[in-house]
């Protein structure tokens, strides 16, 4: 008994000490590598500024899509190996807003937007624009900082009503900086921003988490000189299968320790019983080994009885 009372004394103990190493060590910066998405993963982004508005500074909304499954996308002839997902967007100016829904297709090697297609209705009339790009730009994995590479891409929008199509290529320099730490509505994030420099020389900056499976945070700046970015999204909320959160972890943790503890103790009691050892009775609370307990008396030992000498039993007359 002893035994287990000093086994389950060290589990606490260990418990504390592995408590104190998850919450008071510093988290480890490491290389972001390319997240692995899943079919339910999704990302809700409140947007402000120009992004999606053709460059209305005011407009507000809310960009979300969800991973529906493998699929296969052709853009200019080739055909690419992609996560398709379903777009909900809306988007509000003043007064007005406008509902997107559509579709994204994010080639599985990288991540790069291969084709977007949203819808909305004015006046009754259904308008579908579809954006391709080739080649699909994407990001070099793992991010580590320091790394560098260029980019070039055709990109290729095309309006159904009224009937149009637009040609642009767009180039870029991206940059891979010093892991920062940021907070969004979805929570706090250590992230590795990502800056894809233009021509023009405006720039984005996209905060990548590992934890998120995403970008936590994404920025468009007009021009190097700029201070505040002219539009924005921020994640509020998300699902990520890939990722295991903090408690997670610690749960985890807590259930090996306790099964250490448990084994260690069976194995000891085991062991005991081996070697023919008795455990003793639990005493009463507040009594000692050796100690008598209240009230109790010694008994007396009884004294032998006298033996009557044998007599024969009467005769019958």
């Amino acid at each position: 008994m002893e035994a287990l009372r000093h086994t389950s004394r060290l589990g606490g103990l260990a418990i504390g000490i592995a408590l104190m190493a998850l919450f008071a060590a510093p988290a480890v910066r490491a290389d972001v590598g390319m997240p692995g998405w899943s079919v339910g993963d999704y990302w809700v982004y409140s947007s402000a500024g120009s992004t999606f508005a053709g460059g209305t500074s005011g407009t507000t909304g809310i960009f979300r899509y969800d991973i529906l499954g493998p699929d296969s996308v052709t853009v200019a002839g080739v055909s690419y190996a992609t996560y398709h997902a379903k777009l909900a967007m809306n988007l509000t100016t003043g007064s007005v807003t406008v509902n997107y829904p559509g579709d994204l297709w994010f080639r599985t090697s990288d991540l790069a937007i291969v084709k977007v297609s949203a819808s909305y209705v004015v006046f009754s009339t259904t308008i579908t624009v579809t954006i391709t790009f080739n080649p699909p730009q994407g990001n070099q994995w793992p991010l580590t900082a320091g790394k560098t590479w260029n980019s070039a891409t055709e990109v290729t929008t095309v309006i159904s009503v009224p009937a149009q199509t637009y040609t642009a290529t767009d180039t870029g320099s991206l940059s891979v900086q010093t892991n920062q730490q940021i907070t969004v509505g979805a929570g706090a994030f250590d992230t590795t921003p990502v800056r894809n420099t233009h021509a023009s020389g405006s720039y984005d900056l996209s905060y990548w988490s590992s934890q998120a499976g995403n970008s936590a945070r994404d920025e468009s700046y007009d021009s190097p000189s700029a201070s505040q970015p002219s539009s924005s999204m921020q994640l509020s909320s998300y699902r990520y299968a890939g990722g295991l959160g903090a408690l997670l972890w610690i749960v985890i943790i807590l259930v090996i320790v306790i099964v250490a503890i448990v084994a260690i103790g069976l194995m000891m009691r085991s062991r005991g019983r081996r070697t023919g050892a008795v455990m003793p009775q639990p005493m009463p609370p507040g009594q000692a080994w050796g100690q008598a307990p209240q009230g109790w008396q010694p008994q007396q030992p009884q004294q032998p009885q006298p033996q009557q000498p044998w007599q024969p039993p009467p005769q019958g007359r």
